[in-house]
């Protein structure tokens, strides 16, 4: 199993306008070519949104787990799960999960 240590950015947003903002640190641990399982962890801003749900904190940390099948051209087809909190830095810390399903298209810098 090969691993690799990246830098991610992120931005979010919902139906409800609910916005994130944010970056960390993923590992990308391949299963042969084609699975990838990617950890990832990252403190984001949060703006909250038109719906009843009160982070507690406009500093919200995101762990966040997913699984992956790559294509052939490095572009990968997954599903995520992740966890929003704000570690107790609010008065409540309700946090929020999220199920996304992906296609992620990785970037030519070259």
């Amino acid at each position: 199993m090969d691993t690799i240590l990246k830098p991610f950015g992120a931005v979010g947003y919902s139906p409800n306008d609910h916005t994130f903002f944010g970056g960390g640190l993923l590992v990308d641990m391949f299963f042969g070519r084609r699975y990838v399982l990617t950890p990832s962890f990252g403190p984001h801003i949060y703006f909250g949104g038109n719906s009843k749900l009160d982070l507690g904190h406009k500093l919200q940390f995101r762990s966040q787990l997913e699984f992956s099948y790559r294509l052939d051209d490095r572009a990968r087809l997954g599903v995520a799960v992740s966890h929003y909190s704000n570690a107790g830095l609010g008065s409540k810390n309700p946090g929020t999960e999220s199920l996304i399903v992906y296609y992620n298209h990785p970037l030519k810098l070259k």
